[in-house]
């Protein structure tokens, strides 16, 4: 069974993490109707891993699985070397356990991780301060706060008069693509 739930309209972070929660609080993803129950290994945890690989992969991560079953999501900056900043946490439940212990917190870092990606800011640094980022880059992280609070309109006033030519093009990517 695909994991879906209505959360291609708009993209208010909380409220699709937790849909995203709730879908997975419920069979195949429980192993009990009505209640949470995902123990590690058995096949309502593998659904929920797979529904979990999906929206990383949506979100632009690579994803893998270790030799322990954890699933690993990966978003590569812009600069190869640098430090990674870990956001995880575990997807397996004890019985009738709560929907949101555990799950929320890979859910709003999937999300968070997909702003970035879709507005063009994923390769600035999760520990850079905005303003010390050049113009273009804290453009791109204003489009990213705009997303993540499914704003419908976003109004920009004169925004490529500071820009080089390159740094325009790929501001009116991300907008071509937000359409």
């Amino acid at each position: 069974m695909e994991a879906k739930a209505d959360l291609t309209e708009g993209f208010d972070i909380g409220a699709r993490a937790k849909a995203r929660c709730d879908l997975l609080g419920a069979p195949p993803y429980s192993e009990v109707e009505g209640q949470l129950t995902r123990r590690f290994l058995t096949p309502a945890h593998a659904a929920a891993l797979s529904a979990l690989e999906a929206w990383m992969s949506e979100a632009g991560m690579s994803v893998r699985r270790d030799a322990a079953a954890n699933l690993i999501g990966r978003y590569e900056g812009a600069t190869p070397d640098a430090k990674a900043l870990i956001i995880g946490s575990h997807i397996d439940s004890v019985r009738n356990g709560g929907r949101y212990d555990g799950p929320l917190g890979i859910m709003l870092g999937i999300d968070v991780v997909e702003a970035l990606h879709r507005a063009g800011a994923g390769d600035i640094h999760p520990r850079a301060l905005v303003k010390d980022l050049p113009l273009s880059r804290r453009q791109m992280v204003e489009i990213a706060k705009a997303l993540s609070l499914n704003a419908r309109v976003l109004i920009m006033d004169e925004p490529t008069a500071a820009l080089n030519p390159a740094e325009v093009e790929e501001l009116f990517r991300v907008v071509r693509q937000l359409r």
